[in-house]
């Protein structure tokens, strides 16, 4: 028991540390060597991108997020990392990452509650989602899929998402 509730506390610490490597790996190694415009240059025409963000508080949800989209099958994916602890975990577990700029958090703490930094934060995450849709877009991948990192897909997202009939005048 005291090994299983070691392995617990390290899986809590580590986002994605029970899920394997390899399906990010290749886009990971990508954004570590040339961030933003790495990232645009590693995707294939046509290809989705889902993007989450969140700090080292978040880091049980978003390894339960990437679990899920290992299961299916989504593998393009980028995780903004709001402070330098949840960015260097991502790197160590081969997430693919990029350290939105300036950081909302001041600790890797949960600031939801404290709306000065909560309204920062969402400044910056929409900065970042307008650099990436900029380099993403100009390279001719597909679409950009965001989420918080506490949600759960039963199936891929582009596909559960886009056919829905009450989206279709939205630009999904």
């Amino acid at each position: 028991r005291a090994r299983a509730s070691q392995r617990d506390a390290a899986t809590a610490r580590s986002p994605a540390r029970a899920v394997a490597a390899l399906p990010f790996a290749a886009l990971a190694k990508a954004i570590s060597g040339g961030g933003v415009a790495a990232l645009a240059a590693a995707m294939a025409p046509g290809q989705d991108l889902l993007v989450t963000f969140g700090s080292m508080a978040l880091a049980p949800f978003l390894s339960s997020l990437l679990s899920t989209l290992v299961r299916l099958n989504v593998t393009s994916l980028v995780v903004g990392a709001l402070d330098a602890e949840l960015h260097d975990a991502c790197i160590t577990a081969h997430v693919p990452v990029l350290r939105i700029d300036g950081g909302a958090a001041a600790s890797s703490g949960y600031f939801r509650k404290d709306y000065g930094a909560f309204k920062k934060m969402g400044a910056r995450k929409a900065r970042f989602l307008a650099t990436l849709l900029a380099a993403v877009g100009a390279g001719g991948a597909g679409g950009l899929w965001v989420c918080d990192a506490d949600v759960s897909f039963l199936r891929p997202p582009s596909t559960e998402l886009a056919m829905r009939p009450s989206l279709a005048a939205a630009d999904v």
